[in-house]
C-alpha cells in the first residue's frame, strides 16, 4: 500500500469516527446497543451493581459479548472526542459522561460479580448517553 493511499485511508477512517461522535448519532447508537445488551441479558429485572457477598448469577455469554462490544465502541468514541478540541455542548456532555462513568477495563476472569458490575456500568453509561440532548 502506497503512503498516499495509506494517508487517505487513515483520513477516511478518522472522518467516520468523528461522524459517529455527533450527539444525535451517539444517542441512536446508544439506544440500539442498550436494547441489544438488555435482550442478551438473562435476567428480567433491571441491571444493578452487585454489592452482596454471596455469589451473583453470572451474565450470559451474549450479555458479556454485547457489553464488551459496547465498551470498545465507547472507547473509540471517547478517544475521538478527546482528539476533537472544538466540541459542541452535546459532545462535551457525552465526553464528560464517558470520562466519569466508563469502567477502566473489562474483567479478565470469570468472576460473576465483576461481570455483573461491568454489564451494569455499561448499561448505565449507555442510558446516560441516550439521554443527552441534541444541542
Amino acid at each position: 500500500m502506497s503512503p498516499a493511499v495509506r494517508t487517505l485511508t487513515i483520513q477516511r477512517l478518522e472522518q467516520l469516527v468523528s461522524d459517529s461522535t455527533k450527539p444525535a448519532t451517539m444517542r441512536r447508537a446508544a439506544t440500539l446497543r442498550l436494547a441489544r445488551l438488555r435482550a442478551a441479558s438473562a435476567t428480567a429485572k433491571p441491571l444493578t451493581i452487585t454489592t452482596r457477598t454471596k455469589a451473583a448469577p453470572a451474565p450470559t455469554e451474549e450479555a458479556k459479548f454485547e457489553a464488551a462490544q459496547s465498551f470498545h465502541a465507547l472507547s473509540r468514541q471517547r478517544s475521538a472526542l478527546f482528539r476533537n478540541r472544538r466540541r459542541t455542548r452535546g459532545e462535551q456532555n457525552a465526553f464528560n459522561a464517558m470520562v466519569c462513568l466508563m469502567p477502566r477495563a473489562m474483567p479478565q476472569d470469570d468472576d460473576p460479580k465483576a461481570w455483573t458490575n461491568f454489564v451494569a456500568e455499561i448499561a448505565g453509561l449507555l442510558c446516560e448517553i441516550k439521554s443527552i440532548k441534541h444541542l
